[in-house]
């Protein structure tokens, strides 16, 4: 092994290496020219030596021991095996002997500290002197013990130094025991708090060694923790328990660790790193490609062929430095890492965030490409790629791979459409603010599920023709918010309904992406959501464990610990719990009918999801409570005839949403289905969104139940209790009624109804009931619908419900 150490001489002539007759006097110089750097800290050696036996030329004394001197650089280095021999320099010299002014004046410019000179200049406990007294002892350990080899310096002290007083309290050590405590809980992760809190406890109970033959008169060492111990104790954990030298610049440590010249060159860092360029000049950045085999495996298995999430984050270390993460998701919907990519802002680039563009983003994920190489001549590609609204992100992949499908995330392009309505609508709430609003919110939910460009199309133009309609009323306020209305749905038409960007973000994007990879829609990602998790946890869970006091590490130590710490423990959790997964599918594999247990519940996950909110009636006060403020309104709950056996239907105005129809300002109205077995539905978004009943049924409900009290026979009509009970009447429904259950009772669809849910027309679901064609509430084109036997006609049907509504009404 080689090791270098730069030792300065104190000599103004040229260096020569260091010989036997080598004097003390010989090796003096001026106190203006004097320079010292010293290697690390100077520690006072206890050790009991010998004698040295100096003969000839020190390198040619010992052959495991070699010296080159260098004049032009004044540098000596130094090289041995470790093996066989241990070289120790130990340098002393006094206080009074170094001079605050000449080391702040011989540093460079930029590492000057911009602070107050006169508190700044001396902390030393003894004023400069300008004493030369000073020791430099060169050792060697050897199988016999520990041998001197050299002893230079100059042992005289001046007069000044030999008055001088002390003027400023010295620097006083803690004791060995309280830094062995200390490094102890920082090694088990202890904050700065925790180890505080154990130094007063133990200071308190006397339980550091040496504590209870204290001497106060005489002793050289503390127990008590102090503020500035922890970058101290910080450095030396880091030195310790991981090998970093946190005193040497991040980048030069980063490009030591990846040299294989240099003396410490780390193959396990260089085997991890796909890629690395240093930052040489202003002009050029530092790029990282972090991918370790375990990455390079798992993209292999979960994103080639399938789907990739890429999104970046920032303010992860001291530097400006951004951090993208390329994501995949396994069988069980767990997110992992497969690539790091880490790169420096552009100098002169105030926001770190904004700090990258497509160019540095395609150079990265090209050089993670090649890294990953081929798999039976298939080169590495994934078929689709989730990423925020950021076109830096998706013209990089098209760049790399150009039969990619993009999708966009729906949370960021929700955001984007928030964000723009809240700019256009005014800040100060009013009715038609509010009716503008959820028609705008309407209009997005419906265009995220739209499969067809021209019916995403289409809908915008309906939509700007209500908009253009309102811009009509003479209201001042209804035309401003016309004209916001307006402008929105004209930036949705420039910015987002281009063809390529629109199937990003519809469904239609989605059914392509399942197409191509071969797997069902739903399991296709519709947000980034895994990969903010992960940013979330590296940010609050993985770093602070190493961060001093929440500061942000170097960008070496995050580099060092994203490879040694936080993604092996992601992959180590990550296989712990597939292989929990993999035995308890096996394990109840029978009782679920020799299926995955993960496929039987994604399965009935789908059904629920898929099939339409059924009604069923629990107490629950405040709908009830509302239910009977709109019983007690006949004009807000308005019965018509449905011309379906048994089923009545009915019309109930909104007390809280609006709609614009030719121009005026109506309250939006949702539409009712009830049936004697118990089957009900509503158009309102409380019912679609959760079943059970609204108040709108819970309304409706109390009507029936007035009307059926007053019938001759009195009507039965079945209201379930439970969501059980509500599956039951619809089985029951589809045996008794068989082929005829579509022509019998209603039975919404759901994005259908959610297209037209309060509108003044009737909803797609209720406008053809069987042979009916109904237009519009009360205003309908009837035929005689034949009834299964036991039922009535739609004549004798609709005769009978008239009969019931003016018994009930009057």
């Amino acid at each position: 092994m080689q090791r270098q150490r730069k030792l300065f001489h104190l000599c103004d002539e040229e260096p020569q290496a260091p010989s036997r007759s080598c004097s003390a006097d010989q090796q003096q110089i001026q106190p203006e020219s004097t320079k010292v750097q010293l290697p690390g800290p100077l520690t006072e050696r206890k050790n009991d030596l010998r004698t040295p036996t100096l003969k000839g030329d020190l390198g040619a004394e010992d052959e495991d021991f070699a010296v080159k001197s260098n004049p032009e650089t004044l540098e000596t280095d130094w090289f041995w095996d470790e093996r066989k021999l241990d070289v120790r320099i130990n340098i002393k010299s006094l206080v009074c002997g170094y001079d605050t002014n000449a080391r702040q004046d011989g540093k460079k410019p930029r590492e000057r500290l911009e602070v107050d000179v006169d508190n700044w200049r001396r902390r030393a406990p003894y004023d400069f002197t300008s004493c030369l007294a000073h020791s430099d002892i060169t050792a060697a350990e050897r199988r016999t013990g520990t041998v001197i080899l050299r002893i230079i310096g100059h042992f005289e002290h001046n007069e000044e130094c030999q008055k001088a007083m002390l003027v400023r309290a010295p620097a006083i050590p803690l004791h060995p025991h309280v830094v062995e405590v200390a490094m102890r809980q920082l090694w088990m992760g202890a904050s700065i708090t925790s180890i505080q809190s154990e130094n007063a406890k133990m200071f308190k109970n006397i339980q550091y060694h040496d504590q209870t033959t204290f001497a106060p008169t005489t002793a050289n060492c503390r127990y008590e923790v102090l503020p500035t111990d922890f970058s101290r104790l910080y450095r030396r954990y880091n030195r310790e328990t991981f090998g970093l030298d946190i005193t040497i610049p991040p980048e030069k440590n980063l490009d030591a660790w990846l040299d294989r010249d240099s003396t410490h060159y780390r193959p396990d860092i260089s085997k991890a790193i796909a890629f690395y360029s240093a930052r040489t000049c202003e002009q050029e950045r530092l790029k990282v490609c972090i991918c370790t085999h375990e990455m390079r495996e798992a993209a292999w298995k979960y994103v080639h062929g399938k789907q990739l999430v890429l999104d970046g984050t920032f303010g992860l270390c001291t530097s400006r430095l951004l951090l993208f993460i390329a994501l995949g998701v396994d069988e069980n919907n767990k997110g992992f890492p497969v690539a790091l990519f880490l790169f420096s802002a552009p100098t002169g680039n105030r926001a770190t965030h904004a700090g990258y563009d497509t160019s540095i983003l395609a150079e990265l994920l090209g050089v993670w490409r090649d890294h990953m190489g081929r798999r039976d001549g298939i080169l590495f590609a994934p078929k689709a790629a989730m990423t925020d609204t950021d076109p830096k992100e998706r013209g990089a992949l098209i760049i790399v791979w150009p039969l990619i499908i993009l999708l966009l995330c729906r949370f960021h392009t929700r955001q984007c459409w928030t964000n723009k309505r809240n700019t256009l609508l005014p800040k100060a709430d009013s009715i038609w603010r509010g009716h503008v609003r959820k028609r705008l919110l309407v209009l997005e939910e419906v265009l995220l599920e739209t499969i067809s460009h021209d019916t995403a199309t289409q809908l915008i133009l309906s939509e700007q023709r209500a908009f253009e309609i309102l811009a009509s009323n003479p209201d001042p306020e209804a035309k401003k918010i016309a004209s916001a209305g307006l402008e929105f749905v004209q930036y949705l038409t420039s910015t987002w309904m281009p063809t390529p960007l629109w199937k990003s973000w519809s469904k239609a994007g989605k059914i392509s992406a399942s197409q191509s990879i071969g797997i069902g829609v739903e399991f296709i990602l519709t947000t980034t959501n895994h990969l903010e998790a992960l940013n979330g946890r590296l940010k609050k869970k993985h770093l602070p464990q190493w961060q001093n006091s929440g500061h942000r590490l170097r960008f070496d130590i995050l580099i060092y610990h994203l490879i040694f710490s936080i993604i092996p423990l992601i992959y180590a959790r990550h296989r712990m719990l597939s292989d929990f997964q993999s035995w308890k599918s096996s394990r109840f594999a029978s009782a679920a009918g020799n299926l995955p247990l993960q496929t039987v519940s994604k399965r009935r996950s789908l059904e629920r999801t898929n099939l339409p909110p059924r009604a069923w009636y629990t107490p629950d006060t405040s709908r009830d409570s509302a239910a009977e403020r709109i019983r007690s309104m006949p004009k807000y709950l308005q019965p018509f005839s449905s011309h379906r056996p048994f089923e009545y239907w009915a019309v109930c105005k909104s007390s809280s949403n609006s709609s614009v129809i030719d121009g005026q300002f109506v309250p939006m109205q949702y539409w009712l289905t009830m049936h004697p077995s118990g089957a009900a539905t509503c158009t309102c978004p409380d019912w679609l969104q959760r079943g059970g009943a609204c108040k709108h049924l819970r309304a409706f409900r109390l009507l029936v139940q007035d009307w059926s009290v007053q019938c001759d026979p009195p009507l039965n009509f079945r209201f379930p209790t439970s969501p059980e009970e509500a599956a039951e009447v619809e089985i029951q429904n589809k045996r008794w009624y068989g082929y005829q259950y579509a022509h019998a009772i209603t039975s919404p669809a759901v994005a259908e109804v959610l297209s037209l849910s309060g509108d003044r027309n009737v909803p797609l679901h209720m406008r053809h009931a069987g042979d009916v064609v109904i237009t519009s509430a009360g205003n309908y084109e009837s035929e005689t619908v034949d009834a299964p036997d036991g039922l009535l006609s739609a004549g004798e049907h609709t005769q009978q419900w008239e009969n019931s509504w003016q018994r009930g009404t009057t």
